[in-house]
């Protein structure tokens, strides 16, 4: 069903009636012919609706005062629906977004509703991106869970400490690492920590990625119980700026722990190589580790260099 604001003439209208849809764009009001979706089932929607599922079946086994507690903290924690109106959440739905906000940074569930909910926000974000890069790789020796890579020359990145570096080509599958570099002999090679590697003298790729990080003012940085949570979207071309619901946690990091919080592995790892003139969107949010409260995100936007 429609949603419908009225002023004195109809002002504004959300959702579907029917067979079209109501919604908003950058040049005004849409009404559109509803089209149903497909339904890809990817693992990560299988896992929401999992959640979804053991959190209902959860609260069912509550006693009815552990419900009421809920449902009391609910009129308290009001959220804004698209209209930018305040609705107040039921007992249930506050369980299940609290319960999720603690299930996505590892952190214990609770039954009982918490005193209160409350958590920080970072405030203006400083990012740092710079783009992919490759290596030629011509060998590894491997020994004392380090592997030393061989290199003949690279394109658009020279490695460095700290940079992030995923290594493919190799016959034995642990050479074939993604971890960060250790250690540099300029031109020549860098060193990766792993387990399992044989030395090896094959043409292999490195893709090298130097830092992409997310920071905080430092007045803003965690304090307490709030752990920090990084979300990202895939890279943009240049002149395109729409994110929507494109957003996905990246990686989080333990309570109170300052920036700037390195997320390339995990964002190479999920969206893959980083490229030149491209736009990195990133989220970070501070999640109260146990109560579930999540703080206001701040967003940050930069172009790889």
């Amino acid at each position: 069903m429609a949603k419908i604001q009225f002023s004195a003439v109809v002002g504004d209208a959300r959702k579907k009636a029917g067979g079209v849809v109501f919604t908003k764009g950058r040049t005004g009001a849409v009404v559109r012919r509803k089209v149903s979706p497909t339904q890809p089932r990817s693992q990560a929607q299988r896992n929401v609706r999992s959640q979804f599922t053991a959190f209902s079946k959860m609260w069912g086994t509550l006693s009815d005062a552990q419900r009421a507690a809920w449902t009391a903290l609910a009129a308290t924690a009001t959220r804004k629906d698209v209209f930018g109106n305040v609705k107040v959440l039921t007992g249930l739905q506050l369980f299940q977004s609290c319960n999720r906000n603690l299930d996505s940074i590892g952190a214990t569930e609770i039954s009982d509703a918490p005193a209160s909910l409350s958590a920080g926000a970072p405030g203006t974000l400083t990012l740092t991106c710079t783009h992919s890069g490759t290596a030629t790789i011509t060998g590894v020796v491997y020994g004392a869970g380090t592997g030393v890579f061989a290199y003949s020359g690279t394109t658009n990145w020279t490695p460095a400490i700290g940079d992030t570096v995923i290594v493919t080509g190799f016959a034995n599958q642990p050479n074939n690492v993604a971890g960060l570099v250790t250690a540099v002999v300029p031109a020549t090679s860098f060193s990766v920590a792993y387990v399992g590697g044989i030395t090896e003298t094959k043409a292999a790729l490195g893709l090298g990625t130097p830092p992409l990080t997310a920071d905080a003012a430092d007045a803003y940085d965690p304090v307490g119980n709030d752990a920090p949570v990084i979300y990202a979207a895939p890279q943009l071309s240049p002149g395109r700026s729409f994110v929507g619901k494109k957003y996905r946690i990246v990686k989080f990091f333990p309570a109170a722990t300052d920036g700037p919080w390195d997320i390339t592995l995990n964002y190479v790892r999920r969206f893959g190589a980083i490229t030149a003139g491209k736009k990195v969107n990133l989220l970070v949010a501070y999640i109260d580790s146990t109560t579930g409260a999540k703080g206001t995100p701040s967003a940050g936007v930069i172009t790889a260099l």
